[in-house]
Formats: structure tokens, C-alpha cells, sequence
């Protein structure tokens, strides 16, 4: 018999065995602009298992174009910070900052949440696993300051940037509660942590400054019997099994830093923590075929159907892949899910 969208992915979770793997649609702007109607087209025919509305095509608006046609904006991040962005729906670069202390970045914070922001959880979770929130530290301080200043600051103990991580880890925190109160499946955690080869600051500076943030932010979520997702770009392994210590039950990296290192993917499934398998957008999707595509797909469904779960299919299509692959890469997910 098949299941529905909620069951299939709490299956999956708790490897016992879906009726088929699920697959997640990240409706991004940037490839809904650039491949327009047959996407949108596409994903209606094929859905996925989390809850998006695919119902529209964007654009960008004529103000965010430069005099000779070419796409160009800047946005506040809500932080302090402007981005600057120049493709459309993809994530920009903050390039100016408004506050010059920490001090500053607080008093200016946008409101926090409240309990009927999280009024759709009810609705929601009737047909599907319902995420909620974005737990991070380095990100929410790298909005509001220089990423190097940031960075420095961290490494030397800097009191205003160790007091402006304690304050964002309370005000999330209650968020979360909020989040858990309206009965989130999942807490969402997300930092960047890792560049192409190497982490960005040493195991040492991350488990003084950024995992007890972390742990603070993550015991209620395992407390109230909920599960956490964690996504984090970059070369990892240091860090690794200090993140899934936080009781990551749902893990998002970038796999094509790990290749084909079947060490990764094993402790994976060996610590039970389901894989959010996101194909390698550097270079398989953008500069693939769609054969290879296929093959890596097939692949790695049979891994995790042998498995019993651990596994989600997730597309995110942006704007540097050809629409062959694109399509490859949709309907392979759905043909061997």
C-alpha cells in the first residue's frame, strides 16, 4: 500500500522501511526563472514529499536592472548588512555593513518571532513533516559583520562577539520553543563551516565557541522528542561526529567534497542519521550527462532502499544546468526511488 508523504518520510528517518524513498524539491528561484513553464510543468508532474507551492514562474523586477539590462540588486539581510546580488534568486555577498559594534546589531534586531508565525505547523503536519526555524552562529554573525572580523574575533575571544553568539542562542532558542510548542517535526540547523579541502578555523576554536552554542540550542529539540536537521557546506570531518553528537537525525552536506568516500557515507548509516542527498551541484548536474546522472542515482537509491532509509532525494535546481540534465536528474529520482 502506498503511504502518504508524512509517513514515507518518518519511515525513512527511522530506516523501517518506506514504501519508496521521498523526494524534496527546493523551489528555487534562479532555475524556476531560468527554465520557466517546463519546470514548473515538470515538478507538478513528478511531486515531492515536502510541503512547496509550485504555482508560478518568477521574475525579477525591472528596478533590479542595471541601465543596460543585466540583473543587479541590493537588499538589507535584516541584520545590518546590505547583499549584493547578481543573478537572480541565487544567494548574494553582504557588501556593506550599518552597525559598526555588536551592541549596535542588537539594539537595531529585527523583532523576534512570535507563537502565530508558527500557526501553520497544525495544518502542515497533518500530511507532512513539518521544519521549522534556522539555528546558527557563525552565519547570524557573519550577517551583521565582516566575515574576517568575524573570524578574528572568534579566534581571539573578542567579549562583544562572544556575548553577541550568547545573545542570538537565547532569542533562537525561544524561537525553537515556539517552533516545538506548535509541534515542529524538525528544528533546522544550518552554519558553514568548511571550505573545498579544509575546515575554516581549527576543531579547538569551533568546540571553545561554536558547539556550545550549538548544544544549547540542540538539547531542547532532544528533549521534547524532536529531531534535528543540520546543514553545513564544506569539508567537515573534523567537525563531523561533533555535529551528529548534537542529535542530528537528518544530515544536509556537500557530498562532491567527499567524492566517493564510502568511509563517509558508511558512518553515516551507521550512526543512523539519514542523508539529505543533494547530487553534486558543482559538477555532476551543471557539467554531467544526463546518463551519468542517471547511473548516480541508481546507484545510490539501491544503497539506501538495501538499507531500509537514511536516505531523502533532493533537487535544487539552480540557473547553471542544462534543462537535459535537469530533467535527468528528476526523473531518475522518482524512476528509482
Amino acid at each position: 500500500m502506498a503511504m502518504g508523504p508524512r509517513e514515507r518520510v518518518l519511515r525513512t528517518l527511522d530506516f523501517a522501511r518506506p514504501d519508496r524513498l521521498p523526494v524534496f524539491y527546493h523551489p528555487s528561484p534562479a532555475g524556476l526563472h531560468t527554465h520557466g513553464e517546463k519546470l514548473l510543468r515538470l515538478m507538478n508532474e513528478l511531486p515531492p514529499d515536502n510541503p512547496v507551492v509550485l504555482d508560478r514562474v518568477p521574475h525579477p523586477p525591472p528596478e533590479d536592472r542595471d541601465p543596460d539590462g543585466r540583473y543587479h540588486s541590493f537588499a538589507d539581510n535584516g541584520w545590518g548588512g546590505t547583499v549584493e546580488r547578481r543573478i537572480f534568486g541565487v544567494a548574494g555577498h553582504v557588501c556593506a555593513w550599518r552597525h559598526e559594534t555588536w551592541d549596535e546589531v542588537r539594539r537595531h534586531a529585527p523583532p523576534e518571532a512570535r507563537a502565530g508565525d508558527f500557526a501553520w505547523i497544525a495544518e502542515t503536519a497533518r500530511t507532512h513533516v513539518t521544519l521549522a526555524c534556522c539555528n546558527s552562529v557563525l552565519g547570524r554573525l557573519a550577517d551583521s559583520r565582516p566575515f574576517a572580523e568575524v573570524l578574528v574575533a572568534l579566534a581571539e575571544d573578542d567579549p562583544g562577539a562572544v556575548a553577541m553568539a550568547e545573545w542570538w542562542t537565547d532569542r533562537q532558542m525561544r524561537e525553537n520553543r515556539l517552533a516545538l510548542d506548535a509541534g515542529a517535526d524538525f528544528i533546522v540547523f544550518g552554519d558553514d563551516y568548511g571550505q573545498q579541502r579544509a575546515t575554516l578555523f581549527s576543531p579547538r576554536l569551533f568546540r571553545r565557541r561554536i558547539l556550545p552554542c550549538l548544544e544549547r540550542m540542540a538539547a531542547p529539540v532532544r528533549a521534547a522528542g524532536r529531531r534535528v536537521k543540520f546543514h553545513c557546506c564544506g569539508f567537515l570531518t573534523p567537525f563531523l561526529d561533533d555535529l551528529l553528537d548534537l542529535g542530528v537525525s537528518l544530515f544536509w552536506p556537500q557530498l562532491s567534497i567527499y567524492g566517493e568516500d564510502e568511509a563517509f557515507l558508511g558512518h553515516l548509516l551507521e550512526r543512523r542519521v539519514t542523508l539529505y542527498l543533494h547530487p553534486d551541484r558543482q559538477w555532476l548536474v551543471p557539467l554531467g550527462t544526463p546518463a551519468r546522472i542517471d547511473a548516480y542515482i541508481a546507484r545510490e537509491a539501491d544503497r539506501y532502499k538495501r538499507a531500509g532509509g537514511g536516505a531523502i532525494l533532493y533537487a535544487e535546481i539552480e540557473n547553471d544546468a542544462p534543462w537535459e540534465n535537469v530533467e535527468a536528474l528528476i526523473r531518475a529520482m522518482h524512476r528509482y526511488r
